[in-house]
């Protein structure tokens, strides 16, 4: 006969195994139900997608996206865009009423007279100054002229850097004629890594108008531009360059603005989402199609717009699915433990 200690070592344990791989199995079933149950709606995703928008504005779109069955709805969606380089280093000048009285220069809010301003720093291009030098975060940029090609009359400026560049008066010249001036444009408007570089350094204030001159220790000396003025609008340095911050294209009664559009086309995205659209829309009585469906916007670029949000959506979708295939793997692993 058994004594009662023997009888807990042969009987105690096995039954609190069979407990135990009962409760494994049924966490296993839980966990698997609530794997499958997410397939039909996944958690949310957010992604983000940087372009060069028409030329020399720097474009971002974010979308965050739900799988919802064999469907994806997108939860929402901003679109924002940035003021191009060239813009950075303009200056204004006001010219005297009277003989005795200065010349008074403008920088984006910030009031310069002629004692503090040396004017070897910028170029006169038309009625305005350019500086012939700016700085995004380490990069200096150089204001280049370039020579009009025969049938035209006028010169391409455009700030160069070894590493980007940037173009300004592109409207009057095609892509074309601009490569054929030795313009290195493919870095600065192809690839989306200068877009992201260009708005962290915006949004961070990290931009200057640099002096000819360099302090003791051979640093760059830069003007003291607090950027808070952009078209007559007020504003701050980080948010100078942001076109939804700086007052950008105001909408009036004969026309819609800059962020009315943009509203139109975020909210018929969220309404209408993008696996319909197919980039052939066209612009009807009441602006341009999304699918079959009208979205209000009335924007010429509409379409660059359009295909920077469905960029980031794509994204969305791809870290949709690795979430899923990483869940998977992981029941995957379990079961093998």
């Amino acid at each position: 006969m058994l004594s009662q200690q023997n009888k807990y070592f042969l009987g105690g344990p096995i039954k609190m195994k069979r407990k135990l791989l009962g409760l494994s199995l049924a966490l296993m079933l839980i966990f698997s139900f609530g794997f499958f149950a997410c397939k039909d709606e996944s958690k949310p995703q957010t992604a983000t997608a940087y372009g060069m928008l028409h030329m020399q504005y720097a474009g971002q779109a974010t979308v965050t996206a739900i799988r919802q069955g064999s469907n994806y709805k997108i939860q929402s969606v901003e679109i924002k865009e940035y003021m191009p380089l060239n813009l950075i280093g303009e200056m204004t000048f006001t010219q005297p009423e009277g003989e005795e009285e200065e010349v008074t220069y403008s920088i984006h809010g910030t009031e310069f007279t002629e004692e503090d301003i040396n004017l070897d720093d910028f170029v006169l291009n038309g009625n305005k100054y350019y500086a012939k030098r700016i700085k995004v975060g380490d990069e200096i940029f150089t204001y280049t002229k370039f020579e009009a090609m025969s049938g035209e009359d006028t010169d391409v400026f455009a700030y160069q850097n070894g590493k980007y560049s940037d173009l300004t008066n592109y409207a009057l010249y095609p892509k074309k004629t601009m490569t054929g001036k030795g313009l290195t444009i493919k870095n600065a408007y192809e690839n989306p890594e200068f877009a992201k570089w260009y708005i962290e350094k915006m949004t961070a204030g990290d931009y200057h108008i640099v002096k000819s001159a360099t302090d003791e220790e051979g640093e760059d000396e830069t003007y003291d531009v607090a950027f808070t003025s952009r078209a007559g609008s007020t504003t701050t340095k980080q948010n100078w360059a942001d076109k939804a911050q700086n007052g950008y294209w105001p909408s009036n009664e004969n026309s819609l603005g800059w962020k009315d559009n943009i509203e139109k086309m975020e909210n018929a995205i969220k309404t209408y989402g993008l696996e319909v659209y197919t980039g052939e829309e066209t612009k009807g009585d009441d602006g341009f199609m999304l699918g079959t469906n009208s979205t209000g916007a009335t924007l010429t670029d509409y379409h660059q717009y359009m295909a920077l949000a469905k960029t980031a959506y794509e994204a969305a979708k791809q870290k949709i699915t690795d979430a899923e295939k990483a869940a998977k793997q992981k029941i995957t692993d379990a079961e093998k433990k």
